[in-house]
């Protein structure tokens, strides 16, 4: 049988007696069907498989296009080509951020009060997706150095990442209190306002981060998602539509929220 042939009938051969009565009834009255673990068949090796992560670039490509094609079949070529890219882009930074991260450790080893080093360290956690882990180094970057933005930027993307919603605003309106012409400060304060409810507030950053970076695909994604949420259906489309040339999987996402429903291939 092959990996696309509807399954028609699955049999199961029990016995009346034993231990094996109490799984035939939830069979018949609870609709229930029991298979035992791997480990505890006959032969493990026939249904115990160990998957491997390990591939080439072009064979990791090849294998999420295929993936792409099977699962959204009406996304286009190029739509389909630019989020392979960003995933496989995605891969080789979460790659240099854990080597980052030995390394900003070697920094912090000579040199302790090195307020940057730990703004690096947490970044690079943050990059990793350990967020909880960037927190610790981050205070210490604010502590050392409370006038360092990048460190108040990267412990708010941490807050974020972490539902800790008042400290990532407190924490991004300091970054723009101490570099107002940041895009990235300016649209992740409108992320931590919208996360509050505030969306007029919200609005406000975003369009301040496109007055600084008007091609920031970012920032048109969020502010189309804070018109929404305020009822503005046109302002949101607007941003789709400036979104579409910028970053096409952005706008598609989009898209989605303002029609419920998939953008035409």
């Amino acid at each position: 049988m092959s990996a696309g042939d509807d399954v028609q009938h699955l049999y199961k051969y029990r016995s009346l007696a034993g231990v094996s009565a109490q799984f035939v009834e939830r069979l018949i009255l609870h609709n229930e069907l029991y298979f035992p673990r791997p480990n505890e068949f006959n032969d493990p090796f026939d249904c115990c498989p160990v998957p491997s992560l390990r591939a080439t670039r072009d064979e990791f490509a090849r294998y999420l296009n295929d993936l792409y094609k099977r699962r959204m079949p009406r996304l286009s070529r190029a739509d389909r080509r630019h989020s392979v890219t960003a995933i496989l882009r995605d891969s080789l930074r979460d790659h240099r951020s854990k080597a980052a991260i030995e390394a900003f450790k070697r920094a912090i080893s000579l040199k302790p009060d090195y307020a940057e080093a730990y703004s690096n360290l947490g970044w690079a956690y943050n990059n990793t997706g350990n967020y909880a882990g960037a927190v610790d180094p981050l205070q210490r970057a604010t502590q050392l150095k409370p006038e360092l933005p990048e460190g108040h930027f990267n412990i708010g993307i941490s807050y974020s990442r972490l539902q800790q919603k008042q400290q990532a605003l407190a924490s991004f309106q300091r970054t723009i209190e101490l570099k107002p012409d940041w895009p990235a400060g300016q649209n992740n304060l409108g992320y931590a306002l919208g996360s509050l409810g505030k969306w007029k507030e919200a609005i406000a950053a975003h369009q301040q981060a496109l007055i600084l970076k008007p091609d920031y695909a970012g920032a048109h994604f969020n502010l189309g998602y804070a018109y929404l949420q305020t009822g503005n259906k046109n302002g949101a489309v607007e941003q789709y539509q400036m979104l579409k040339p910028l970053n096409p999987g952005l706008a598609n996402q989009l898209y989605i929220m303002i029609y419920k429903k998939q953008p035409p291939s």
